[in-house]
């Protein structure tokens, strides 16, 4: 933060509330720019240029639709209404987005607002009672017009999920690409093995000691976790765990789909406005919440024809299981598909990516 900035009280309270939207790897692709006493404008950035899951920027732009809704729901705790205005950028990585805070007496509180802190991923396997009527209605009552869930439930059908998780896991760990964010994205220094301000700590990956020793090892070089990934199997294990395992320990599973296919940048907030909303419904249902994304980017990928592997095997799974996908929920939803996930009974994680302080976060 500037010296010079000042940042009015209303401000502080909203901005320190909204700063704890998910985003990506917990990147925070976003700062604020204080222009007034009740106006901001959002700088963000996409991480298209080194993430191998965001090389349209859609995730990233995702990520930002989760910050506005957690901006006008922080913005109606303190009786105001927010307004987002689109501002033109030179570049294309870049959003931004101006913000006036308007106060509103009498606005309606939403009940949400109280879980945006408790509100985070859980990778460890859960509880598999399944969700009740009443539960599955309150997530489909959190979405906005314009978005509907597919779940998909039952011992038979989270079997398939977990075989398609597994082969899925397959294309993310086959690739160079791939292994060049996950080396990055885990927190190693040891004040940080349980809550990190700005990446994921190793204690919330949900793997015991010796296997998180194994991979931050394995992680060391592209060289090694090649070698152990084609030649011993050395991924076998961890997709077990990670994504087989836990695919069958939940609730449920489920996809989140438009009512079209999301193309816009304002499309892709509107998804993740949506997204936000039913992710902090789990948590005040008291359920533990995982983003399965992945298949979800790689479908809009083949979809689009963007190639995302140098690697022939990777391209190969991955078109393989764009067909599961397909299979499982139908061709027309996975192309107005915008999230993925699994949803189980579980207390809260003990260890898990925080934010850096607002004062980081201010231009």
């Amino acid at each position: 933060m500037k010296p010079s900035v000042t940042i009015s009280p209303l401000l502080t309270k909203v901005l320190d509330s909204a700063r704890w939207a998910p985003s990506g790897d917990n990147v925070q692709c976003w700062r604020f720019e204080i222009t007034g006493e009740h106006t901001f404008v959002i700088h963000g950035k996409d991480t298209s240029d080194h993430v191998v899951y965001d090389l349209e920027g859609h995730a990233s732009w995702l990520a930002v639709g989760c910050l506005l809704e957690a901006i006008d729901l922080s913005a109606a705790h303190e009786g105001y209404e927010a307004v987002f205005q689109h501002i033109d950028c030179e570049l294309p990585q870049e959003i931004r987005i101006g913000v006036e805070l308007s106060e509103r007496p009498g606005i309606a509180q939403d009940p949400l607002y109280s879980q945006i802190i408790r509100r985070c991923v859980q990778r460890k396997p859960m509880g598999t009672t399944p969700l009740s009527s009443a539960e599955k209605k309150a997530f489909e009552q959190s979405l906005p017009n314009g978005f509907e869930v597919i779940w998909l439930e039952g011992d038979r059908v989270k079997q398939q999920v977990a075989k398609f998780m597994y082969g899925n896991a397959d294309t993310r760990y086959s690739m160079k690409e791939g292994y060049e964010v996950h080396s990055k994205i885990i927190d190693w220094r040891p004040e940080c093995r349980r809550y990190s301000p700005d990446l994921i700590p190793p204690l919330a990956l949900g793997l015991d000691a010796i296997n998180i020793a194994l991979t931050k090892w394995s992680l060391k070089s592209w060289s090694r976790f090649h070698f152990l990934e084609k030649y011993l199997a050395g991924t076998v294990l961890p997709r077990l765990l990670m994504d087989y395992r836990t695919s069958i320990k939940c609730s449920a599973h489920f996809v989140i789909v438009g009512d079209k296919t999301a193309k816009s940048q304002w499309d892709y907030h509107n998804a993740g406005r949506a997204v936000y909303r039913f992710w902090l419904t789990a948590a005040q249902l008291n359920l533990g919440f995982q983003p399965e994304q992945t298949p979800v980017i790689f479908s809009e990928y083949i979809r689009n024809g963007v190639e995302f592997s140098e690697n022939p095997y990777t391209n190969q799974n991955a078109d393989k299981m764009d067909q599961v996908f397909k299979q499982l929920i139908g061709e027309d939803k996975v192309q107005r598909s915008v999230y993925m996930g699994r949803v189980g009974r579980s207390e809260l994680p003990t260890s898990r990516s925080v934010r850096k302080p607002l004062t980081e976060l201010l231009l």
